[in-house]
């Protein structure tokens, strides 16, 4: 499922959390609820 050399990207990956491997990068995408147009853009795991 996942590339040994590539990049895999997974929506709701907190579903399998259990089968990612340990140097997974997350990067997760929310909205400001006063500000519909306005992301936030949050990167763990470099």
């Amino acid at each position: 499922m996942i590339p040994h050399d590539g990049v895999t990207l997974i929506e709701w990956a907190d579903v399998i959390q259990s089968l990612l491997p340990e140097d997974v990068i997350e990067i997760k995408f929310s909205r400001l609820i006063n500000h519909p147009n306005t992301r936030i853009i949050n990167i763990k795991g470099i």
